[in-house]
Formats: structure tokens, sequence, C-alpha cells
């Protein structure tokens, strides 16, 4: 779909060689600050100060009490209101905090307010200004639009390809497990499923506006559903057909990230360890692709030093490592 031979080449940089990295889940940068969801020694966030890359602090308390998280998934910056929203999987929540001074804390001093999902809340939610956006599979639908009391005001979203299964409704979402990203104002998002499709939303007037879409193949999955007794068992799993394209997205203020693979199964490790980093503005339009030998599991985008931070494996893949590379 994308003129990859095009790309540029760019060759990263190992840094913090000392820094113990596990599996993180999200990365983002904010107020110079490298945030990674980690969960390492009783905290879930691996905080690094970009500008002193010596101070480096574990935050977020695991736990339920106040302040504390039992599983991140991600995190959501708000530059309107200098805030951080923080989804908790396990406790189906998203607690908010500010930043004060340009410092990053998680207690009751930047605490600004919480709001709880019920049981049927979707895997993943993220913040989008006084409303949230939910992934699932909503009568036939992707996306689910809601207020600040939880409460689904608007559905959307078309999956694309093969609908086989879609009235299974959660074995149907594990074969089109989806992924969302908001800018940092909150006014437009993308949002899309892991096997080749993105679409570019703005939100004018209480209404969600779709401004461009890509897709090029449907999703190569299978899925399954079983009872056994009372209980449904819901489950997916890839095969040889299988394509790996969209890992994870990035927004800054002026673009739009993707971390895409473009790797079927059957290849895998046949075309050596090789991705792609393709930067669209907020209108859906590609700017610039970057190719790297190597393949990453999440980036974080600093526009401002004009660098990408990434995660990878070394070539026994024991441990992650985290990459500097110059865009």
């Amino acid at each position: 779909m994308f003129p990859t031979k095009n790309f540029k080449t760019i060759k990263g940089k190992q840094i913090l060689s000392d820094l113990f990295i596990g599996r993180p889940l999200k990365m983002n940068i904010v107020d110079n600050k490298l945030l990674m969801i980690d969960k390492y020694e009783g905290k879930q966030i691996t905080m690094i100060d970009l500008i002193n890359t010596n101070k480096i602090e574990r935050i977020a308390n695991i736990g339920e009490g106040p302040n504390e998280f039992l599983n991140l998934r991600d995190i959501t910056y708000n530059s309107k209101n200098n805030s951080l929203a923080f989804f908790d999987g396990m406790l189906r929540q998203v607690s908010f905090y500010k930043i004060n001074e340009h410092k990053i804390q998680i207690n009751n001093n930047t605490f600004h307010r919480k709001v709880r999902f019920n049981a049927d809340c979707p895997y993943d939610i993220v913040a989008f200004g006084d409303y949230f956006l939910a992934n699932g599979c909503f009568n036939a639908k992707q996306f689910a639009l809601l207020n600040s009391k939880a409460d689904i005001i608007a559905e959307f979203g078309v999956f694309p390809g093969d609908n086989t299964g879609v009235e299974v409704e959660n074995s149907f979402f594990l074969k089109n497990q989806t992924t969302l990203c908001t800018n940092l104002d909150q006014s437009r998002f993308v949002a899309g499923y892991f096997h080749d499709q993105l679409v570019f939303y703005r939100f004018e007037n209480n209404k969600i506006i779709k401004v461009r879409e890509y897709f090029s193949m449907n999703a190569k999955m299978v899925s399954r559903h079983t009872k056994d007794g009372n209980q449904d068992i819901y489950s997916s799993s890839e095969n040889d057909e299988t394509t790996r394209t969209y890992r994870m997205l990035y927004s800054t203020k002026e673009h739009i990230y993707a971390l895409y693979w473009g790797i079927a199964n059957k290849d895998f490790g046949k075309t050596g360890k090789v991705c792609y980093i393709l930067k669209f503005d907020w209108n859906g339009n590609l700017k610039e692709g970057f190719k790297v030998n190597n393949l990453l599991k999440n980036i974080a985008i600093d526009e401002i030093s004009n660098c990408i931070y990434a995660v990878t494996y070394p070539e026994d893949e024991r441990e992650s490592i985290l990459m500097k590379y110059e865009m």
C-alpha cells in the first residue's frame, strides 16, 4: 500500500544499557519525560528524563488503594488542560492527574478525577477531551464514543473485509483487535485494526467525521467460541497467512506515526528483521516513511529533537533494549 522502497533507512543506537526493561505496553513523551508502562519492582511506569538521562524514576504503585493501579494499559496526554489519563484495564477505570510545574507525579495533590466503567466495557478506553473512545464490537460497529459518565452515546466504524462471525461478539472482536490514538489537543483521532486498516477522524460539533481510510486486506485470523457447561470460552489465533501490519500508533502535535511490520507469518524470519514507521498528517496524508532494519515493539516520537525512541529485543530475545534513532 505504501512506497516503502522510497523510505529513508535510519540506524539507531542503544541507550541506557543498564536500565532493565521488560515488555512495555505503551510509551509516551510528555514534558521531556519518556514514560513506559512496564511492571517492575512494584511499580508500573518507568520515567526517564530525556534532558538528564541519568535521572530515572519508577512510579505508579501496584495495588488497589488511592493512586495505585492493578493493570495500566494506556496513557493519554491532553495538552489543553495539561493532564494525563491512565486507563487501568483490571480496575475498569480511567484516572486523571494534572501536571504541575512540569512535574509528573501521581498523588493526592495532582489527582483530578476518576471514571469507572461497567463490567461490559471493552478492551481499551482512551480519554478524549470530555469524552472517551472505546474499541469492541458494538452492534457490529468497531468503536464507541462515551460521555463523561461512561455511557455510550454513539457507535461507529465498519469492520472491513469478511465479517463472518460478527454475531459472536467477543470471539469476533478477538479476531479483529483494534487500535486507537488521539492527537494532543483532543480534536482528532485515528482508529483501525491491527490487520491493515487505518481510519482518520475529526470531532466537530459533537459529530464524528471520517477524514480518510486505508485498507488493503482481510484479517486472516481464526476465531473460536466454545462452551464448557454454562461458561462461554472465546479465543483467537494466527495462522501462516496472518499478516502483522500496524503494531501501534503514536501522536504528536502535528502528526500521527504508525509502526508497521507488513510481514506474513509464513515469511517471518525469511526476509530479515525489517519494519517501517509511517508519518501522516492528521488529514491522513502520508508525509514521510522510515525503514528500520530491526523489529521494533514500541515507539515514541520526539519531534523537537527529531528522534525516535524505540524498544526492541536483542538476538536472544531475553530482555528488551531501548534504542534511539535520528530522523
